[in-house]
């Protein structure tokens, strides 16, 4: 049941990140689902990925703010109040939750957390498919990145360090776009006209 709930603030961010209008939430909604995804895999039994999964989600979020926000907004980073909140409640509850032993008695239920990674794998393709902002693509390849570990972990991959890799990618996006930005801005449409 708490799996469900985990699952569904994800989802909801994931598309809470594809249409809000203000950028910076979309990161926070990014980082949301990161941290989310790290606390499914420490559930799991995987803590090598959780460890690195949530090291990812704040530097991709500081990546996301350094290069991806206009430069003249304030920046606020990924240590700032509101990220190491949601962490410590995050964890907080997770705690709870595996001390009283629920994780272990909901874990023959299995089938449901497939389809619940594929639905923020879908969240995370909304956003690459309809929208046509540089900035919110990038940030739906990241969801959906983030929700491929989750099903990698699901696979059973539990010490492996495929966050890394998400990693990387999700900072040379950053940084891809943010080039494409100052060029072109942040308009797709306008990409898609080019020739060579």
């Amino acid at each position: 049941m708490l799996t469900i709930a985990l699952f569904a603030i994800m989802i909801l961010a994931a598309v809470y990140a594809a249409e809000t209008r203000e950028f910076r939430n979309s990161i926070y909604a990014v980082a949301l689902v990161g941290v989310g995804v790290a606390i499914f895999q420490l559930a799991e039994g995987a803590p090598v990925p959780a460890a690195l999964q949530l090291i990812a989600a704040f530097v991709v979020t500081y990546a996301f703010n350094r290069t991806l926000l206009p430069k003249s907004s304030p920046r606020e980073y990924a240590e700032g109040e509101m990220i190491s909140r949601l962490v410590s409640l995050l964890f907080i509850v997770l705690s709870v939750v595996l001390a009283c032993g629920i994780a272990a008695a909901v874990a023959p239920m299995n089938y449901y957390r497939y389809l619940l990674s594929l639905l923020l794998v879908l969240a995370g393709i909304y956003a690459v498919a309809f929208k046509k902002d540089i900035k919110k693509i990038v940030a739906g390849i990241v969801i959906a990145g983030y929700a491929g570990e989750a099903l990698l972990v699901l696979a059973g991959e539990k010490q492996g360090i495929t966050p890394l890799a998400g990693l990387a990618a999700a900072v040379l996006l950053s940084f891809i776009a943010s080039r494409l930005i100052d060029r072109l801005g942040a308009d797709i449409t306008k990409i898609r006209e080019l020739r060579g």
